[in-house]
C-alpha cells in the first residue's frame, strides 16, 4: 500500500513539473486576445519609442507600426524598422534586439509586449 502512494504522489509530481510549469510557446503573444491595434510607448535612446502592434483573436502579431522619431538616423530608426517587420514575419515580439541599437531595440520590445498585454 505505502509503494502505490509513493508511486501515485511521484506521478503526481512528475505531471505537475511536466505541464503545470509548461508555457503555450507564443512568445509573449496574448493567448484568447480580445484583437484589434494596442500601443504602448518605451524610453529610447533619443526619445521616446511608440509602438502599435494588431493582434488577431488567436494573439498573433498581423501588423506593427510605430514612432520613433527621436532615434538616431542609421542606427535606432532602422533598428526600429527591422523590428517591426520581424515582428510581423515571426507574428511575436520575440525578436533579437538589433546589434548596435541595442537601447532602442529593448525600448521596442518592451513597448510591443506592454501593447499586446493590453490585449488580454
Amino acid at each position: 500500500m505505502k509503494k502505490l502512494n509513493k508511486s501515485v504522489i511521484a506521478v503526481l509530481m512528475l505531471s505537475v513539473a511536466l505541464f503545470g510549469c509548461s508555457s503555450n510557446g507564443n512568445g509573449g503573444d496574448a493567448e484568447g486576445s480580445k484583437g484589434g491595434t494596442f500601443s504602448a510607448t518605451e524610453k529610447g535612446f533619443g526619445g521616446d519609442v511608440t509602438v502599435n502592434v494588431t493582434v488577431d483573436g488567436d494573439g498573433k502579431i498581423t501588423d506593427v507600426t510605430y514612432t520613433a522619431d527621436e532615434e538616431t538616423d542609421g542606427l535606432g530608426k532602422d533598428a526600429a524598422a527591422k523590428l517591426a517587420e520581424a515582428m510581423k514575419e515571426a507574428g511575436s515580439a520575440e525578436v533579437d534586439a538589433v546589434s548596435g541599437s541595442t537601447v532602442t531595440s529593448e525600448a521596442f520590445i518592451k513597448a510591443a509586449k506592454a501593447a499586446i498585454e493590453q490585449a488580454k
